[in-house]
């Protein structure tokens, strides 16, 4: 991280994100085939699984909106039956992977460990939880590379759908704090998974969770694994 800096303390202003954060690194790089992390995630994922792209490294700034990894996104609205689903990244959004984290600093439930919401990584549950995703402003902006046509308009027939309230749709489109439920992001019912250095903690890329209260420059690091394809998935 301090090398991604070019030798400069961490200014707090934004996230540093460093993908692969491990490689030359031996001392974590030995994590990878650590048979503790193995064993764990053949138990969840099953014979055959990968190593996944975006193992990152993080020191965070101020909090996380709620979202999963995978699964729902606003670019997908319609989520596992979206016409979108087979393009792109989108292809494998609800293809069974597994996040593996490592918290460096002690993180409660208002000092920022994540917070996920039980049982949010199944549908119908999970695509049911849409409006909480902190990405939706961004998808519907003018700078959103996909620029699907089919987003906006979508996303507003499925807020009024919920709501019955035509006039609020605009501002749920451009405030990621705002969603159907009506409750405040960081009052959203959730389970707190609170950690200590050393702890590992595994979670379902497709699990709702988002993070809250914690100072800046927590450090939070990352391994992926994603199952094997199905014969289904192509």
């Amino acid at each position: 991280m301090l090398e991604d800096r070019d030798g400069k303390s961490f200014d707090g202003k934004t996230r540093q994100q460093v993908n692969d954060w491990f490689l030359g690194r031996p001392c974590a790089e030995l994590l990878i085939d650590n048979e503790r992390i193995e064993r764990s995630i053949e138990q969840l994922l099953g014979p055959g699984y990968t190593f996944k792209q975006g193992n990152d490294g993080n020191f965070y700034v101020g909090d996380t909106g709620w979202h999963p990894d995978l699964g729902w996104d606003p670019h997908i609205p319609e989520g596992e039956s979206d016409p979108n689903r087979n393009i792109a990244q989108w292809r494998h959004h609800y293809r069974p992977s597994i996040k593996v984290a490592f918290y460096l600093d002690s993180v409660g439930k208002d000092t920022g460990c994540l917070r996920v919401i039980p049982g949010a990584h199944r549908n119908p549950y999970h695509d049911q939880l849409w409006s909480l995703h902190l990405n939706v402003p961004s998808a519907v902006s003018e700078d959103d590379s996909y620029k699907f046509e089919n987003v906006r308009p979508k996303l507003l027939e499925m807020w009024e759908q919920a709501t019955g309230d035509k006039e609020g749709a605009e501002r749920f489109l451009s405030d990621p704090d705002i969603n159907h439920f009506g409750i405040a992001p960081c009052d959203i019912p959730s389970f707190p998974i609170e950690s200590e250095p050393g702890d590992v903690v595994f979670f379902s890329h497709q699990l709702w969770h988002a993070s809250f209260g914690g100072r800046v420059g927590r450090r939070m690091f990352t391994l992926n694994f994603r199952s094997a394809l199905a014969s289904d998935d192509g």
